[in-house]
């Protein structure tokens, strides 16, 4: 787990963005990986992802924020998060950043309240 948790800081947008996916393609069904995404320090590194400001593509950012969702079905991801100030980011980056589609924003519980 820690190895694809590091994949999140890879100078590589793309491998970015694949370690993204993968974290939250993990939880889509089950929260058995929810304690140690959470020690590992996963969803603070998603938060990294969609806060980089010097990325050059916005898909490791679409990704991480995809993931984010999956991840806020689970009530304490979704403290991490409130904790991480999730929603002021993505505040400030919504229509610039991820996709100017409310029917996108909103899928996401933890965006639906902000909106």
């Amino acid at each position: 787990m820690s190895l694809l948790i590091d994949l999140l800081q890879d100078r590589e947008e793309k491998t970015r963005a694949n370690a993204a996916g993968a974290l939250g393609n993990f939880v889509r069904n089950s929260n058995t990986l929810i304690p140690d995404l959470i020690e590992y320090g996963a969803l603070y590194r998603l938060v990294e992802i969609i806060s980089d400001k010097k990325s050059t593509s916005l898909s490791p950012r679409r990704i991480a924020l995809f993931s984010i969702g999956n991840l806020c079905a689970y009530p304490e991801c979704r403290k991490v998060f409130e904790d991480l100030n999730v929603r002021e980011i993505v505040k400030k980056f919504s229509v610039r950043v991820f996709y100017s589609s409310d029917l996108f924003l909103n899928s996401i519980p933890i965006v639906r309240t902000i909106r």
